[in-house]
């Protein structure tokens, strides 16, 4: 995919952002599956559609993440203590109200 008439970022000038890397196999083999945002020291914020197992060993997340196909040491890894769902995530998304299930979100304790 490219942006058309976009510019790259420069390394480290959204620190808020973090990725979301899941295992599906559990072999270490982490990929890159959605973003998520800093809330705090703690806490990683990510839309609930993201989450595909509530097994928090399948996770870990990224931090200062320039480029997903390339380490150049400023990437910070955690993984993730707990998952939090919101209480009106319905994973139905045919189910309504439409617009509460696309912005549900899901909250991860990091370590």
């Amino acid at each position: 995919m490219r942006v058309i008439g976009g510019n790259d970022a420069r390394p480290n000038t959204w620190r808020w952002q973090a990725s979301l890397q899941y295992d599906s196999y559990n072999d270490g083999s982490y990929y890159h599956m959605c973003g998520g945002t800093i809330i705090d020291r703690f806490y990683i914020m990510t839309a609930a559609h993201c989450i595909l197992s509530m097994d928090v060993s399948a996770y870990r997340v990224v931090l200062g993440e320039y480029d997903l196909y390339e380490y150049d040491g400023s990437e910070q890894f955690s993984r993730v203590e707990m998952i939090a769902v919101h209480p009106d995530w319905n994973e139905d998304l045919a189910k309504g109200p439409h617009w509460w299930g696309s912005i549900a979100l899901k909250t991860m304790i990091i370590q």
